[in-house]
């Protein structure tokens, strides 16, 4: 009797997505590698804080058998929201019911690093930088990395990001710029160094806008705040401004300029930070963003469906990485999987990607609304629902 060979999978990406993804698959007994361009699991900073929702992060957390450790490590205070006006005062004080655990707050890095010790040994592939996916739709496909190597496979996981290399393999399009730009900023040791900002963030995040620009403050744990500058600005601003990124004194005189009807305890969270800025233009995909179904490459998260970030970025990614491996898990070919994968994530991503188009204007409104987030999270759920109601 013939044996089918066990099926070589490679995710690209060693983000939320592409780590959720290879954790259930080695869970149900499938073998799968990670390719990520970094040189190891500490070269970038991993961003901010993020709420994971009951029905998509967690769910995916549940099937990966990691639940119970998020559950340690995530802050449920962490969902108190303030919305400030530009002269600091306070709009709204939302805060999250008592032992709520529907969305509480868990670092990036904290999320990766749970994600990543959960998987075997050699699972993760550092400093390969994917340069190309070749060979035949059908299969097998060749990954080329730019150190010259290569590696046969028979299914690819795009889980790459905004600026996928494997997207190419299957859809010509490319991501291009909102018209809104993000500045980040870090406050370090807030409690001792900076106790005003950290009086005034609370326990969660808070918000401010004025229309046209806006401010985001955001607690992370060990006593960090991350601030997050947001404008109508090109992506280039800071070279047409004149400026360079590692010019912080220059950045700052900038931005303090734009800024400069706001009250000056709310321009403290531009002019006091420690360390440099990091330049974050946002970039989406063209909504909507399908393409036709290949046999032996797909994509999951942002490598699928990149929108404007309003709380359902990595919770969708997630989804998608349960839905993907669960689909692997269950058909009895790869192609078969990616099919049915794909007949549900479709839609979904469609139908959220076209009601959040604009959407990064949501962060700039001047209202008592929190940003516009709870408007793409009722629109997540109600997907989530019609999906567990068709039996997806």
């Amino acid at each position: 009797m013939n044996v089918r060979p066990a099926p070589r999978i490679s995710i690209i990406g060693a983000g939320p997505g592409g780590l959720t993804c290879a954790r259930i698959l080695q869970k149900h007994g499938i073998a799968v590698t990670v390719y990520d361009r970094d040189r190891d699991a500490r070269t970038r900073d991993q961003g901010g804080s993020l709420d994971l929702h009951t029905e998509d992060g967690q769910l995916a957390l549940r099937e990966a058998g990691l639940i119970e450790r998020f559950r340690e490590l995530a802050r449920p205070e962490g969902q108190r929201m303030r919305r400030l006006d530009a002269a600091g005062r306070v709009l709204m004080d939302r805060m999250p019911d008592e032992g709520d655990p529907s969305e509480p707050e868990i670092d990036r890095g904290q999320l990766r690093d749970l994600l990543l010790g959960s998987l075997a040994p050699g699972t993760a592939r550092w400093g390969r930088a994917l340069a190309s996916v070749d060979g035949p739709a059908e299969g097998p496909r060749t990954l080329r990395f730019t150190d010259g190597t290569s590696v046969e496979t028979d299914l690819v996981i795009g889980a790459d990001g905004a600026f996928s290399r494997v997207r190419a393999a299957v859809s010509a399009a490319v991501p291009y710029h909102s018209g809104i730009t993000f500045t980040e900023a870090w406050f370090d040791d807030v409690e001792n160094r900076h106790p005003a900002l950290s009086e005034l963030v609370g326990d969660g995040s808070a918000a401010a806008a004025d229309g046209e620009r806006a401010l985001f403050a955001q607690r992370n744990s060990g006593g960090h705040i991350r601030v997050y500058i947001i404008r109508r600005a090109p992506a280039d601003w800071i070279t047409a401004a004149g400026l360079t990124a590692g010019d912080t004194t220059g950045i700052r005189a900038h931005l303090l300029d734009e800024f400069a009807g706001w009250a000056s305890g709310m321009r403290y969270m531009i002019s006091a930070n420690d360390g440099p800025y990091a330049d974050r233009p946002l970039f989406v995909l063209p909504a909507p963003h399908t393409w036709d179904h290949v046999p032996t490459v797909t994509l999951l998260g942002d490598a699928a469906h990149l929108m404007p970030p309003l709380g359902v970025g990595v919770n969708l990614a997630m989804l998608d990485a349960h839905d993907l491996a669960l689909a692997l898990a269950t058909h009895s070919t790869v192609g078969e999987a990616v099919r049915a994968y794909e007949k549900t994530m479709l839609p979904r991503s469609t139908d959220l990607a076209e009601a959040l188009v604009g959407g990064a204007a949501f962060l700039l409104e001047a209202d008592e609304e929190p940003d516009g987030r709870d408007e793409a999270r009722a629109l997540q759920r109600s997907l989530d629902e019609r999906r567990a109601a068709a039996g997806a």
